[in-house]
């Protein structure tokens, strides 16, 4: 796949005139997602060298991550909102009415189960991550 992209050849170019080791972020969203960290060096006078580290899966896994969450949060949300709003009930309009307050307890129950087997997902979502920071390191041939 070629891909043209202005901001990297910025970068080399401005290389050539002040030398300094670049590190830039380099996404690519057509035909297929691509995220890449890539460096800028001398190997010698007039040679520059390009490292490419491919990144696409961190990155994927970051966005997926921030779309769990904000999912998470609000389906914790919703079910502490209803127990809130059943335990009010139960003080008050229900206080008096034992048939209602057990229909409103076995609703709160089923909304309490849902919370548990949310934060049951994310204490395996949070087990998982720690034993995945395994890194592969590819070596390439320069000289080809």
């Amino acid at each position: 796949m070629a891909v043209r992209i202005s901001e990297l050849l910025d970068q080399i170019d401005q290389h050539r005139i002040d030398k300094e080791i670049k590190i830039i972020n380099i996404e690519i969203k057509n035909p297929i997602f691509k995220f890449f960290k890539t460096s800028i060096s001398n190997i010698q006078s007039e040679q520059i060298l390009l490292v490419f580290k491919d990144f696409t899966e961190v990155q994927k896994s970051q966005i997926i991550r921030s779309d769990f969450i904000a999912n998470a949060s609000h389906n914790l949300k919703t079910p502490l909102v209803s127990l809130k709003g059943f335990l009010e009930t139960i003080e008050d309009s229900a206080k008096d009415d034992p048939r209602s307050q057990k229909k409103f307890i076995e609703i709160m129950k089923l909304e309490a189960n849902k919370m548990e087997i949310l934060i049951e997902d994310l204490m395996t979502l949070s087990r998982i991550e720690q034993q995945e920071h395994i890194s592969i390191n590819n070596k390439v041939n320069i000289k080809k």
